[in-house]
């Protein structure tokens, strides 16, 4: 048994090459734009490497792989997200709590146990992905987490459990080596069956989104559903925990800088 861990810089920022490469000349993009696509070619590429790897040496039966992202599209040196529409119909880019910053990709690949094509609606983390490898692999551990095995779902079976919520939180200082942050930095948002809550800074509107009727977050039913804004903002209070570098509300000093939410 192996268990492999591939973490690609690309298509992180910067949006540069250490090798010269004309591909996609033709197309007249602009430079930072043909160097991402290039990027993520070259990505793609490498990924074909390993499963074909696997197939050669017949290991693809017994070797299921995962493929995701830590985030939605990105704009950082000089590369516009909206280019390439890099997030579909998602609002938001990276470090956004909006679709388009933390609906990210998860493809498997498990010949003969998960079907090809399938699409599967089931809303989860990647925080689920280590109970998955643990079930299938019959293996338990010590630590705790809060993920729920996926398995089920990715071989067709029932019994697939859900999360109550999802929750996500992000603290940066006023602002970031990219942007202004505004409020501080600090964003939270949940999400529980179709809905999504969304909070850009301590004391400001929580908004809702019913991302079944409005995937793109474009109109928040706040005012409509004042009972589910209120349990949001309950569930973010359980679900965040205080750190002496990222306190709920006041000031913290890290690295000899102040920063304050």
């Amino acid at each position: 048994p192996f268990f492999l861990f591939m973490s690609l810089k690309i298509p992180h920022a910067p949006n540069t090459l250490a090798e010269a490469d004309t591909t996609f000349l033709s197309k007249g993009w602009p430079e930072v734009e043909r160097l991402h696509a290039l990027r993520i070619q070259k990505m793609d590429g490498q990924i074909g490497e390993v499963t074909a790897l696997l197939d050669s040496l017949g290991l693809s039966g017994n070797t299921i792989v995962f493929f995701t992202s830590d985030n939605g599209g990105h704009h950082e040196d000089r590369h516009d997200h909206t280019f390439f529409q890099s997030n579909g119909i998602f609002r938001g880019h990276k470090r956004d709590f909006y679709e388009g910053g933390i609906r990210v990709p998860l493809i498997v690949r498990w010949p003969g146990k998960v079907a090809e094509g399938q699409v599967s609606a089931h809303v989860g983390a990647q925080w689920d992905v280590l109970p998955t490898l643990l079930e299938i692999t019959g293996s338990t551990t010590n630590y705790s987490h809060d993920g729920i095995s996926m398995l089920p779902e990715l071989l067709g079976r029932p019994g697939q459990l859900s999360h109550d919520y999802l929750y996500w939180e992000f603290q940066l200082n006023g602002k970031s080596w990219m942007e202004p942050m505004p409020h501080g930095g600090f964003r939270q948002a949940l999400r529980f069956g179709k809905w999504k809550a969304v909070r850009n800074g301590l004391g400001t509107p929580i908004e809702l989104y019913d991302l079944s009727a409005d995937p793109a977050e474009q109109q928040s039913l706040s005012k409509e559903y004042p009972e589910l804004v209120s349990r949001a903002e309950t569930w973010m209070e359980q679900a965040h925990e205080d750190h002496p570098y990222f306190p709920y509300g006041g000031t913290s000093h890290f690295g000899g800088i102040e920063y304050k939410y």
